[in-house]
């Protein structure tokens, strides 16, 4: 690592070369006092910081941070970093000195203000002035008028070339064997085998043990927790003395973490036309009118037709129509004389080339429309460890990629937990079945993940409220006694589940009978547990034990009636008398004229949604419960002729047309 290029010098201490070097010494002993003078001499000569100009920059800077060993700091001199890393090697308990910008762990950095930066960190080169755009650029040529900047070059005629498959004029990435240009985005990159997985795809990087692939790649990214967001993910910034770690997700590329001008919040903030700094939410977007729905809005792209806002670009870019002037479907980028819509190389605006796999579609990205490139990742999503997708999950990939949408799908892919739990579940390589759903903790992920399944029929339908109870009920005991988990687990199983199946089987709804499961399993184990309290069992309960607890709750706890009765028949504890509450309704019964008042109140007023006053009129008329409108759909209404119907199970009611 060279010091050449250091803004900075160290201000060498008074003393000889000796003395300099017997202080280092001595610095090294009282770091690590385990350290003799022999073993921190031959450290010191390994790591060449023996000879004049590092061993008095390296005891200047010990002089001024005693503990630099320790806590290096950002403007450590490079010997230090070499005597750090020797010491470390030999297992001794010592910070590795890293880049003061990013926190990497670089074999070269220089100084700049103070700040020892690596090639990433270090600031480029100044701007100046383009001679052919007159901008202010980074030159990237030099031309008989002067110095052109990047954008410049990119057009320049002395560097472009047409392309032999596009025939765009560009900067040629490779040559055919007859010398003939292909640009950048023509040129099929060579694909070999990665060295980890051994599959045959793009090269992503070169490691010491061969080529990998952009998904070894990924998985190879060094992961921790992201000091932004707190989910363990590959980090994309490592932590920094006034920056925390950052994955991917939360990373934006900073130019300044300081203060908005505008919230007021600490951020990673860009600056203003002045002193003033903004963050990214802050940052004035300037509006314009756009070009296809005319409303004045940040723009997200200039097309021919003029700037377009980003609602009108989503739909036109992902929602291609016929041009009139070539007959292609096609994003409508364009417009003629008349306002008519045309595409892109109609207006004389070059087009994104056809997508390489289905030829219908333009190029999203990696040359291939969204459609494809959507069931090209659910593809590497779903794959199992054979790399291959199994055939109960191909409905799946057939479902997903019928979507009217698929850039929001490719969004889904990337951005949510469930299609990570998909892809976890594939990985194993086991089949996925509702077992497999039940053993994962409850929750969004799992119920969205089991709903996407059964609807693409990889998974059978089944009676989700009832049977979720069973691994519910299995959670809830596996902290509870033994003794508790035998009397309820039977009861539960045998007795409560197998009745309310019999009564699924009469009626659509089946989520109040798995409610009252719920709570009934709640009170038993509260009637254990406060067994357990009094030194009883079942066995010798009696029925004053019993009413002293009825008496010290609430009146649901009576609903014990059942259960005592059940482990009565069973020979578990002797015959109790428990009376169910019976809770009073109310016994007073509409009029007519009350009827047909109400009737007209749901017909003629606006004072409550036109959904209340539906179902309402429903239970005057018809007497429905509120269990059974909910489940009313528009395929209920039928019509025959002029009347219509509404099918109640396998009977049909005319509606009554007012009027």
């Amino acid at each position: 690592m060279s010091n050449r290029g250091d803004s900075r010098r160290y201000d060498a201490r008074p003393g000889t070369l000796h003395e300099v070097r017997q202080r280092l010494i001595a610095a090294l002993g009282a770091e690590h006092p385990e350290l003799d003078p022999g073993q921190a001499e031959q450290a010191l000569r390994d790591a060449r910081a023996w000879t004049e100009r590092p061993a008095r920059e390296l005891d200047t800077y010990f002089h001024e941070r005693p503990t630099a060993l320790r806590d290096p700091g950002a403007g450590f001199p490079v010997a230090l970093r070499r005597l750090a890393k020797l010491l470390r090697d030999s297992g001794f308990d010592v910070t590795l000195p890293v880049c003061a910008g990013c926190g990497a762990d670089q074999e070269r950095m220089t100084l700049h203000d103070g700040r020892r930066l690596c090639a990433t960190c270090r600031p480029r080169r100044a701007p100046k002035l383009c001679a052919r755009c007159g901008k202010m650029g980074l030159i990237a040529a030099r031309r008989p008028e002067g110095g052109i900047c990047f954008r410049c070059y990119r057009v320049d005629p002395q560097v472009t070339q047409p392309c032999v498959e596009c025939g765009q004029s560009r900067i040629p990435a490779v040559r055919r064997e007859d010398g003939q240009p292909v640009c950048e985005r023509c040129w099929d990159r060579p694909q070999r085998e990665c060295s980890r997985c051994h599959t045959i795809d793009l090269v992503k990087a070169l490691t010491t043990d061969g080529p990998i692939c952009p998904r070894c790649y990924r998985d190879q990214r060094e992961r921790g927790e992201c000091g932004l967001c707190g989910d363990v993910a590959p980090l994309a910034r490592r932590a920094t003395e006034t920056q925390p770690a950052c994955c991917y997700r939360c990373y934006r590329r900073p130019t300044q973490h300081t203060t908005c001008a505008f919230c007021g919040q600490q951020r990673d903030c860009q600056r203003l036309a002045g002193e003033h700094w903004a963050c990214r939410g802050c940052m004035p977007k300037p509006k314009r009118p756009c070009g296809h729905c005319g409303r004045s809005r940040p723009t997200a792209a200039t097309w021919p037709l003029g700037p377009v806002c980003q609602p009108c670009y989503v739909r036109l870019r992902y929602g291609g129509r016929r041009c009139r002037t070539c007959g292609q479907v096609r994003p409508l980028t364009g417009c003629d004389d008349n306002g008519t819509g045309i595409c892109g190389p109609c207006a004389g605006h070059a087009s994104p080339p056809p997508c390489r796999t289905c030829a219908t579609a333009d190029a999203y990205a990696h040359g291939a429309c969204a459609r494809c490139l959507l069931r090209a990742r659910l593809r590497d999503l779903l794959a199992a460890p054979t790399r291959q997708v199994p055939a109960h999950l191909t409905p799946l990939i057939d479902e997903l990629t019928s979507t009217p949408n698929p850039v929001r799908m490719l969004t889904w892919l990337q951005t949510t937990t469930c299609s990570q739990l998909l892809g976890r579940l594939a990985a194993s390589g086991e089949p996925i079945s509702h077992a497999t759903l039940d053993a994962l903790p409850a929750g969004h992920d799992e119920s969205y993940v089991r709903a996407l399944l059964v609807r693409t029929n990889v998974l059978p339908p089944r009676q989700e409220s009832l049977d979720r109870i069973s691994p519910w009920l299995d959670r809830l005991l596996a902290e509870r006694p033994p003794r508790h988990a035998r009397l309820l687990q039977p009861y539960v199983q045998w007795e409560l589940l197998r009745k309310a199946r019999r009564q699924s089987a009469r009626r659509r709804s089946v989520a109040g009978p798995a409610l009252k499961i719920r709570a009934e399993a709640l009170l038993i184990l509260e009637f254990l547990s406060w067994l357990d309290s009094r030194k009883l069992t079942l066995a010798t309960l009696r029925q004053g034990h019993l009413e002293d607890w009825l008496d010290a709750g609430p009146a649901r706890r009576h609903d014990l009636c059942m259960f005592l009765t059940w482990a009565h028949r069973r020979g578990l504890t002797e015959a109790h008398d428990i009376t169910p509450v019976r809770y009073s309704r109310n016994s007073r019964f509409l009029t007519d004229d009350e009827r047909w008042a109400q009737l007209r109140e749901c017909l003629n007023s606006d004072a409550l949604p036109l959904r209340v006053r539906a179902g309402r009129a429903l239970t005057l008329l018809y007497g429905l419960p509120a269990s059974r409108i909910r489940h009313l759909t528009a395929a209920d209404i039928q019509q025959s002729g002029t009347e219509s119907y509404l099918s109640l199970r396998t009977s049909r009611t005319r509606r009554h047309h007012p009027g």
